[in-house]
């Protein structure tokens, strides 16, 4: 029987590493008769590729998913009648999703989808998890600052942690409508997380890369903290990275303003406290007792930020400097190649004048 195998996050788990380390071993997963689709489900429609086709896939109704489900199996049997693959596995964080409001509509959106899957499949879904004492401030980090999915300048951690600590209730959700079919993985720093995932699934891999997208520092997050805040509209980390342009230095917040409001996670205990009842549930249901984590959250401190920010605003400043003296280079020699140009034209009709002057007018 075909087996199919939905790793679908959460996000900040290791999810990049892993599609990483799947798309680069195509060949060695081949030998095991193993296959890596990817993030999307373009195999059913090409336009469900991308993260508008998946938004476009997330739209469908529940009659369209089950009969995509159909396609789907009927796709995946011509591919293993044609290479002799029989263990498909598709990789994507956005099946699960990101806040409460968004997790349980994708976990009720799927449910059909997988339903019909498993009629003619084997199906297995995992999710890894993070305690949230280390998820949230991770989590705030990429989605409330790096790339800021909200609109208006960057909000406090004790605001955006309480939209984002309702992720968790997917958990509740995917364990509901798959009870049989749900893997729950506990993820923390000192696991190698693409050996795990290996390792849970069955196969082995011969290039395993290092793991990427790992948290920036925090005194690369300041700078885009700041930067970030000026813009009404989603920010995508590119926009930072292209230009560090647009900064109002005057209206700044001071560095310890900045600390204070995206780097203070001492609220963490009290917001898992308000959703007490949601990880009594998750401890009950699923067995993982996040309520006893780390109460320890201290403020960084403000003096190595500080050095490491001057450090580099060193090399900021050094390069925005080469780049202003090469441009400033390239517009003079711009403008002396038009002044000479228009000095020629001048000259021209002046030359010409006299000789204007004494032509009759032709009627």
């Amino acid at each position: 029987m075909i087996e199919l195998i939905l790793h679908i996050g959460m996000g900040k788990t290791g999810t990049t590493s892993i599609q990483y380390a799947l798309g680069s071993n195509h060949g060695c997963l081949s030998r095991q008769r193993t296959q890596y689709l990817g993030l999307w489900f373009d195999l059913i429609d090409p336009r469900f590729s991308g993260d508008m086709g998946h938004e476009a896939f997330g739209a469908l109704s529940e009659a369209e998913m089950r009969r995509a489900a159909g396609i789907f199996v009927k796709r995946l049997e011509r591919l293993r009648a044609e290479s002799g693959i029989t263990r498909f596995i598709i990789s994507n964080e956005a099946i699960y999703g990101l806040t409460e409001e968004n997790c349980t509509r994708l976990a009720d959106h799927f449910a059909p989808f997988i339903a019909t899957l498993r009629k003619h499949l084997k199906v297995r879904i995992i999710v890894y998890v993070r305690d949230p004492y280390d998820w949230l401030p991770s989590a705030y980090t990429q989605w409330g600052i790096h790339h800021k999915i909200m609109r208006g300048p960057v909000r406090p951690y004790g605001e955006l942690a309480r939209a984002l600590v309702g992720t968790y209730a997917g958990l509740l959700r995917w364990k509901h409508h798959h009870p049989d079919l749900l893997e729950v993985r506990r993820f923390d720093k000192s696991i190698d997380v693409v050996d795990d995932f290996c390792s849970t699934v069955g196969i082995e891999l011969e290039n395993a890369q290092d793991r990427v997208l790992e948290r920036s520092s925090v005194p690369e997050s300041v700078f885009r903290f700041v930067f970030n805040s000026g813009f009404e509209e989603e920010a995508v980390p590119e926009r930072f990275d292209i230009a560090m342009g647009g900064l109002s230095l005057s209206n700044a917040p001071t560095l310890h303003e900045v600390i204070c409001d995206g780097f203070c996670y001492r609220e963490t205990a009290d917001i898992l406290e308000d959703n007490r009842q949601m990880f009594s549930s998750i401890r009950d249901s699923i067995g993982i007792d996040f309520l006893s984590g780390p109460l320890n959250a201290e403020l960084p401190k403000e003096g190595p930020v500080r050095e490491r920010l001057v450090e580099q605003l060193v090399y900021v400043v050094a390069a925005q400097s080469d780049r202003i003296a090469s441009l400033e280079a390239a517009v003079e020699k711009l403008k002396g190649r038009r002044g000479r140009r228009v000095r020629r034209l001048l000259g021209r009709i002046g030359a010409s004048f006299p000789d204007m002057m004494r032509t009759k007018t032709v009627r």
